[in-house]
């Protein structure tokens, strides 16, 4: 019963299979946290209601990883912040490679939010965007769509536009800059979503000039008669595909940035690691001892022949081969899986305590005079 090319793999397997460990934490993409909304003059149910869908949107954003309420809520208070702490440094405390914080307020009907994204190792503003939020749930879902990729990845935040030209050999400008000449075979593309300055300009006409909304991921079609210096057609449509790269300067994406994977710490990944592993050799020497017994049975009930004793030998190293790799396996494997726990242990010892309930009595300048007041900390 010869050991087959299949079990002569196995140890390549395991090793394969402790290679494939760390590729769920390298596929996270970057950390990023939603810190609490300051709320002013909405009720908290509506609040509630809107930083959830805001949550929503930002996971919905390729490349991203938003943290957990309760995972952002454990690390901030890991960092000891008092109430009155800025964005700044809550960013930083976040741990997150980027956070987003600012203002959510209400004013009879409407609703607005001013929004920043942080950098969470500096704490420094990338990125502000304010908006009037609408009340429509299907409206406001699109509209904190926009937002995130405004924030988040603004090389995807323009939008096109289509010109259709009565006369041949206009000038288009567009800001006051020049950009083509009528006919167009293309739509303009990369613009930032809002409105523009369109101005067309050909000798003999009179200039052509009017404002124009730019949508996001949307292709506005203008039509425009230059002998009557009016609009004869506008609409918008969605585009099909993403947008080439703009023709002149946009708000540069974010910083490209390696980040070790957030969410645990470096012990625990490390004990995950080492269990992982342990586990893997230990059953890549309990089957090779299993194929070893194999062999030994075999030798056990077999027949020899004079003929057949250089075969039975070489059967008989093979086993003991076997049987010395299984033993050295399973005690590799089984010594790193206990190390495994005191990672675990170190893991655990890190994590942020509750801090302690104190009392001190200080003393106090008051209109009567000098008094000794009793702080507490709980």
């Amino acid at each position: 019963m010869p050991l087959t090319d299949r079990t002569r793999s196995t140890p390549y397997l395991a090793l394969g299979l402790c290679l494939l460990l760390p590729l769920p934490a390298l596929a996270q993409g970057d950390a990023l946290a939603l810190l609490e909304l300051k709320v002013i003059g909405l009720e908290a149910k509506d609040a509630d209601r809107i930083e959830a869908e805001l949550r929503s949107a930002l996971e919905r954003v390729p490349g991203f990883r938003l943290l957990a309420p309760d995972e952002l809520r454990r690390r901030i208070r890991k960092a000891k912040l008092d109430a009155m702490a800025g964005l700044d440094a809550r960013a930083k405390a976040s741990g997150a490679r980027y956070a987003l914080g600012g203002i959510l307020g209400g004013l009879g009907e409407a609703v607005s939010l001013d929004i920043k994204l942080l950098d969470g190792k500096t704490g420094g503003e990338l990125r502000r965007a304010s908006l009037e939020l609408p009340a429509d749930p299907a409206a406001l879902k699109a509209r904190l769509d926009e937002l995130a990729v405004e924030l988040l990845q603004p090389e995807r935040w323009v939008g096109s536009l289509a010109l259709s030209v009565s006369e041949p050999g206009a000038s288009i400008l567009l800001d006051g800059a020049p950009v083509a000449t009528t006919p167009l075979a293309e739509p303009l593309t990369g613009l930032a979503p809002g409105k523009h300055i369109l101005m067309i300009r050909k000798d003999g006409f009179r200039d052509f000039s009017r404002f124009v909304e730019i949508r996001y991921d949307s292709v506005a079609r203008l039509k425009v008669d230059l002998n009557k210096s009016m609009v004869v057609g506008l609409l918008y449509e969605e585009k099909k595909a993403a947008p080439p790269p703009p023709p002149r300067p946009e708000p540069k994406p974010l910083p490209a940035v390696t980040a070790e994977p957030e969410g645990m710490s470096w012990q625990m990944i490390t004990a995950w690691s080492c269990l992982g592993v342990g586990l893997a050799a230990a059953a890549t020497g309990g089957l090779l001892a299993w194929h070893a017994n194999d062999i030994e049975r075999e030798l056990e009930q077999s027949r020899p022949t004079i003929v057949d004793k250089e075969a039975i030998e070489d059967r008989y190293w093979e086993g003991r081969r076997y049987t010395r790799w299984g033993n050295i396996m399973m005690i590799t494997g089984a010594s790193v899986a206990v190390a495994s726990t005191a990672f675990f242990l170190w893991g655990w010892l890190a994590e942020p305590d509750e801090p302690e309930a104190s009392t001190a009595l200080v003393p106090a300048a008051t209109a009567g005079g000098m008094m000794l007041s009793l702080s507490g900390r709980f």
